[in-house]
């Protein structure tokens, strides 16, 4: 033997053991990411394997090696149930239980016979197939983080590439029924990778819950939370930081008689006539323009691209359809209108602002000519 063994089991052990409690610390912090808490408990699974195999070189039993084998293989499953969730956002317990029960179930029936040999294969096998199918996993996220994502898929890889490793030198000795624990050139390679990979894979895995975090407090500083919309923040680091590349049109939408709603309806009534307002803009706008909510009942819809007469059409058709919805809240149905000014920059000059102040005066003039009209006020800047 190259190495102990026994010391780099301890390794492996003392490693896992650390991440896990890593992991679950990090998953306190931010309970929504469940992928760390399942992959923390894949982990605990993997080091309960590693207490079992640290030993059984001295005092080797097929049940024992059976016993190791299955706590790696539910190990390996939580961890494809973990990058499952970080995909998809939802990984239901019944197929990973499936899978463990058909891995471990498998794996059971060789040992069962004392063909403790043969088990050992089939056990490394079914770990090799899962951890291939955990990378595939991460690798279809890769557009999230496209750098730490390929790492980590690759040290799974590297990881599954071991286990097969020890299945072929299993296959290659041809004893169905072992004198003792495997020892071969396999195990060896199979130590060494477990503790680079699972220091790799847990560094990596925090790394990529801390940049969710920090995409997820920036989409929540930008974003109102009542709406779901842009807030005024978002509007002005978006379209407010250096001159205008015209043509560009800014719609400012402000809800009529708003506050008699709130007083007689109630506060949630009023959120429920925002709320759909900010769909109604979202459905007619689409991929066309950017829609904001600028604080209480006033918005913005900023039109790239956009003329007067692109404007205007725009502007009647988000008037007309938000004054023909049957706005049902919880305190009854709501009648509720919207005024829009209409400002358009043809050529790039002034900023933002600018523009924003010329559909400020074009709504002053909706709403002192009736309300529940469109005002356009054309922005022609020459030099």
């Amino acid at each position: 033997m190259l190495l102990d063994q026994t010391s780099l089991m301890l390794a492996i052990g003392f490693s896992g053991a650390a991440l896990g409690v890593t992991l679950f610390i990090a998953w306190l912090s931010a309970r929504s990411e469940q992928f760390l808490f399942r992959l923390a408990v894949g982990v605990v699974a993997l080091v309960c394997g590693v207490a079992v195999f640290s030993g059984y070189r001295e005092d080797y039993s097929v049940a024992r090696h059976f016993l190791g084998f299955m706590f790696v293989l539910l190990g390996f499953c939580l961890a494809w149930n973990s990058a499952r969730h970080f995909r998809t956002g939802s990984a239901p317990a019944g197929p990973t239980a499936l899978i463990a029960l058909l891995t471990i179930g498998t794996t059971a029936v060789p040992f069962a016979l004392g063909l403790d040999g043969l088990g050992a294969i089939v056990a490394n096998v079914l770990a090799t197939g899962v951890l291939v199918a955990t990378a595939i996993e991460l690798w279809r996220a890769r557009a999230e983080a496209p750098v730490p994502i390929r790492v980590t898929a690759a040290l799974y890889c590297v990881g599954a590439t071991s286990f097969f490793l020890c299945a072929l030198a299993l296959v290659m000795e041809g004893d169905m029924v072992l004198p003792g624990a495997p020892a071969n050139w396999a195990e060896e390679i199979n130590a060494i990778v477990a503790i680079f990979a699972m220091s790799g894979i847990g560094a990596l895995s925090l790394a990529l819950h801390q940049s969710r975090l920090a995409r997820r407090h920036q989409s929540e500083a930008m974003t109102d939370p009542l709406t779901g919309l842009l807030n005024r923040r978002a509007l002005f680091d978006r379209f407010g930081q250096e001159p205008l590349a015209g043509p560009i049109a800014v719609l400012l939408c402000d809800l009529d008689h708003f506050k008699s709603i709130n007083d007689i309806h109630g506060h949630a009534a009023g959120d429920d006539v925002l709320r759909q307002f900010a769909s109604t803009v979202r459905q007619l706008v689409g991929a066309q323009g950017v829609p904001a909510r600028l604080g209480g009942e006033e918005f913005a819809v900023v039109l790239p691209g956009a003329g007067a007469p692109q404007a205007a059409v725009m502007g009647e058709r988000i008037r007309a359809t938000f004054a023909g919805c049957g706005l049902e809240t919880l305190a009854g149905p709501v009648t509720c209108t919207v005024s829009i000014g209409v400002a358009v920059c043809e050529e790039p000059r002034d900023g933002f602002e600018t523009l924003l102040g010329q559909a400020d005066a074009a709504l002053y003039a909706a709403k002192r000519d009736g309300r529940n009209r469109v005002a356009v006020r054309n922005l022609q800047l020459v030099a």
